[in-house]
């Protein structure tokens, strides 16, 4: 077995370059990076543990990924082995999540790449018949396409990830998580995310996206889960985004109706007491308040707008300047 063969273990980890694409990050970022480091090298090797290797020599020149999804194709996939999966892409989600947001594009790249090439692989022999989760395997690859989508430098490459995870939060609900939320506030936030790309280039084309990212996402995770925050949140900012394009588009009485829903949905998922755990950290629940306080300014809803912006800066999660720039905040800025 190659868990056992130690020279062709360091075979491999020498060929996936593993010291090198790690030795920056090491120096000067979060302990949690060779934590991952360490959690990917494991779950790699716990999918191989669970294959006999007879091309030992082979194998140990492929990357985790592609060497445990060769053996479970050529040895047929066992029980377990599409959790050990799921968690090896998740693992290179998280990595890359790191990588981009700490100012290593490249890095971090690389590291999505390699988490879509588990769901790839994975993809081509989960079955169904034994028990596999083949609807929550689309639904993590999805994901990763979100997040890839989200924080890819080049627009080509984030508008290709965007697009294939809108596609695949659809098959994920078509192979059986209808009854889900998951999928649901996914493809909304995918939506959502194409809608922003394209609001100064074709705002009639963000409305359109805006929409189905309400419809089809947020409000039908809604129809499913009442008390979703995420579901509430993601309505809000739907309703807050298509008021922003449609006072682009000059249609005013629309735009102020749009904030006015944003701002109801915002309030609602501040009250409801069923739904505050899952509203996030403190700075998250200040943003908010924030956003609730904008909407309802661009709605002219003045005293509920400074009402909630005070509260904002009092709580010391949002500083007096931010308020200060921002145009939409023009006639309720709190004393």
């Amino acid at each position: 077995r190659l868990a056992a063969d130690s020279a062709a273990c360091a075979g491999r980890l020498e060929a996936l370059g593993a010291r090198e694409f790690f030795a920056s990050a090491a120096e000067d970022l979060a302990d949690e990076v060779p934590a991952l480091k360490r959690e990917v090298d494991a779950l790699a090797e716990a999918m191989l543990k669970l294959r006999a290797a007879p091309e030992a020599g082979a194998r140990a020149s492929q990357r985790p990924a592609q060497a445990a999804a060769k053996a479970a194709a050529e040895g047929g996939a066992a029980e377990g082995d599409m959790e050990i999966l799921m968690n090896l892409g998740d693992a290179w989600l998280k990595l890359a999540e790191i990588f981009c947001d700490t100012g290593r594009a490249e890095l971090g790249e690389r590291a999505y790449r390699e988490g879509l090439d588990v769901y790839l692989h994975g993809s081509g022999w989960a079955d169904a018949r034994r028990g596999d989760d083949l609807s929550g395997l689309v639904y993590n690859w999805g994901c990763c396409l979100l997040s890839f989508g989200q924080r890819a430098a080049d627009a080509a490459t984030a508008g290709a990830a965007l697009d294939e995870a809108v596609a695949k939060f659809s098959d994920a609900l078509d192979l059986g998580a209808a009854g889900q939320t998951g999928p649901l506030l996914g493809l909304g936030e995918a939506l959502m995310a194409q809608a922003e790309r394209c609001v100064d280039a074709d705002p009639a084309r963000a409305l359109e996206l805006a929409r189905a990212a309400h419809d089809r996402g947020f409000a039908a995770a809604l129809a499913v889960d009442r008390y979703s925050g995420d579901g509430g949140v993601g309505s809000a900012e739907a309703h807050a985004l298509l008021g922003q394009i449609l006072a682009r588009l000059g249609r005013e009485p629309e735009a102020r109706r749009a904030f006015a829903a944003s701002a109801a949905t915002y309030r609602a998922v501040l009250e409801e007491p069923k739904v505050q755990g899952d509203l996030g950290s403190f700075r998250e629940k200040c943003d908010l308040v924030y956003n609730y306080g904008v909407a309802a300014a661009q709605c002219g809803q003045a005293a509920d707008a400074a009402a909630a912006l005070r509260q904002a800066r009092q709580a010391g999660g949002t500083a007096a300047a931010e308020m200060q720039s921002d145009p939409n905040l023009a006639e309720a800025r709190p004393a």
